[in-house]
């Protein structure tokens, strides 16, 4: 327990969490603790107002009694500018609560929120979290490194990575594209003043833009067929029953298929209705009547 209040005790801070109760918010906390070292749970006091503008976090989770009051906390320090850094506001509230929560969010004062009672969602939670770190590059932040991540087949695995290559080819193959277009642009604003405006358009567009996307063309063509190779060869892996089905399941369905009276453990197997209209009817025993 000392373990788990030091790591939620950091001496600077990037993600605070303020609340009324320290127990209603521990599941959350230990969570948000195991991504990120610089973390700390605040109690709600008088002088919260001082430790916010003191610590500047980026990221600022609310979890207090109920959603009202945490409305009535960000809104009081944001009024008296005790919060004019920039910052995510996280609102966590109780289930019962979330359309309270939703609708703060879509009218701006919130930046997200998360249901954290009943806590069901931990990685939701992570990724809130996660991209606000992102978004305001802080630096400590580590991320989340691939032993945070729960164990999952390794093919699938493979095609996440494999579409995140794409993803980050095509991003910035366009971004090459922004930068080569306004190097062009810059560059033709000189022979506008000097040749005729249709001519230079002309030329822009022919011997600049159409290279251009030829190119992105066949960059995205590339990525779109590795991709697409990756899923069919995935595709082909789940048909295999083996993917689906453990041994023992395998063996049940097997056993299904012999006659009756060779099969084990029959009461255990997993069998269709059909062979269980197979199984041998019992002879019906005569009752003896009392004379």
């Amino acid at each position: 327990m000392a373990e788990a209040n030091n790591k939620m005790a950091s001496k600077h801070p990037q993600v605070i969490l303020i609340n009324d109760n320290n127990e209603d918010i521990l599941g959350a906390a230990a969570i948000i603790a195991e991504q990120v070292s610089e973390f700390r749970a605040i109690p709600n006091a008088n002088n919260i107002g001082k430790v916010v503008e003191k610590f500047q976090p980026p990221v600022i989770l609310f979890a207090l009694n109920t959603v009202m009051e945490s409305i009535e906390l960000y809104s009081k320090l944001v009024e008296e500018k005790l919060v004019s850094h920039n910052h995510d506001a996280i609102l966590l509230c109780k289930n019962k609560e979330s359309n309270i929560a939703f609708r703060a969010c879509i009218k701006g004062l919130f930046d997200n929120y998360f249901v954290y009672q009943p806590l069901y969602e931990k990685f939701r939670l992570k990724i809130i979290v996660h991209n606000a770190l992102i978004k305001h590059t802080v630096k400590k932040y580590e991320g989340i490194t691939d032993e945070q991540f729960d164990i999952i087949d390794e093919e699938l695995a493979e095609l996440i990575d494999k579409g995140v290559e794409c993803k980050s080819a095509l991003s910035g193959s366009i971004q090459d594209c922004k930068n080569k277009l306004g190097q062009v642009v810059s560059e033709s604003s000189e022979e506008l003043t000097n040749e005729d405006p249709q001519k230079v358009l002309e030329n822009i567009a022919k011997n600049h833009l159409a290279p251009m996307l030829e190119s992105l063309e066949k960059e995205l063509q590339i990525s779109l067929d590795d991709m697409v190779a990756t899923m069919v060869e995935k595709k082909h892996w789940l048909r295999k029953p083996e993917s689906i089905i453990n041994t023992k399941q395998m063996n049940a369905i097997n056993n299904c298929k012999k006659p009756w009276r060779k099969r084990k453990n029959v009461t255990n197997n997993i069998c269709s209705p059909r062979d269980l209209k197979k199984r041998p009817k019992s002879k019906p025993t005569k009752r003896k009547v009392a004379q």
